[in-house]
């Protein structure tokens, strides 16, 4: 939202920009009335009176060095990088939403490993024990598996609170935090992903990415401002 608001007062600041190259009519009266007058040394004391004065002033700047031309300039390049700046903003909401998506089934895996884990330590354990009973194994290997059994049961409830964690998360970016996420199930699936060439890349970010964009536009538009300053250094020309 507020960067939806930034574009409306770029939008605002180019309407400001293009209204320098308009007229200025000033308009002013005013009324004046002098009641009592102190007497002079001629013992004449005037009448009270008034006056009225009415004046219209228009002015039109014909050229100030480029000034207000590098001025829109800079304006619509500082509106263009404010769209591109919400774009970004939508691209890191996307982005924040899909690291959620995948923290929640890193998370379910992890689950998934932990009971795997847990199980296989379980059968190692049993087997241990028997063999310890039957003398051909320590307490120490015994203790050893326990200790295994313990730490992927641990692991389990780590991923756990963090499948539960993730999945709030997911929710309040998705604009729903009061859903019902008891029965949300976490779908996988395997993705080929290709690495393009640097170059190609590097070209791709730069047409693509709208922070980058963004950052283009703000320097077009510091570039303008700076125009706009050496404009200072020329002579104006007004029609009054």
């Amino acid at each position: 939202h507020a960067a939806g608001q930034r574009i409306m007062r770029a939008k605002a600041i180019i309407d400001q920009a293009n209204s320098l190259f308009s007229p200025t009519v000033s308009a002013t009266a005013g009324a004046r009335h002098q009641h009592s007058n102190p007497q002079g040394l001629s013992g004449v004391r005037s009448d009270p009176y008034e006056n009225y004065t009415m004046s219209l002033n228009a002015r039109w700047v014909i050229y100030d060095g480029l000034i207000r031309q590098y001025n829109v300039l800079s304006a619509r390049y500082n509106e263009l990088s404010t769209r591109e700046s919400f774009k970004d903003a939508q691209r890191l909401l996307v982005d924040a939403l899909s690291q959620a998506f995948y923290q929640t089934v890193l998370a379910r895996k992890q689950m998934d490993i932990n009971l795997e884990l847990k199980g296989i330590n379980e059968k190692f354990l049993k087997d241990t024990k028997i063999k310890f009973d039957a003398g051909t194994s320590t307490k120490t290997e015994v203790n050893n598996f326990i200790v295994n059994v313990n730490d992927a049961q641990i692991a389990y409830l780590d991923a756990k609170n963090y499948y539960e964690t993730s999945k709030l998360i997911l929710a309040e970016l998705l604009g729903k935090p009061h859903a019902d996420l008891s029965s949300l199930e976490t779908v996988y699936k395997q993705f080929e992903v290709t690495v393009p060439d640097l170059k190609i890349a590097i070209g791709t970010a730069l047409n693509k990415r709208p922070d980058l964009k963004s950052i283009q536009a703000a320097i077009l538009a510091t570039e303008a401002q700076v125009k706009e300053a050496e404009g200072e250094y020329s002579p104006s020309v007004f029609l009054e």
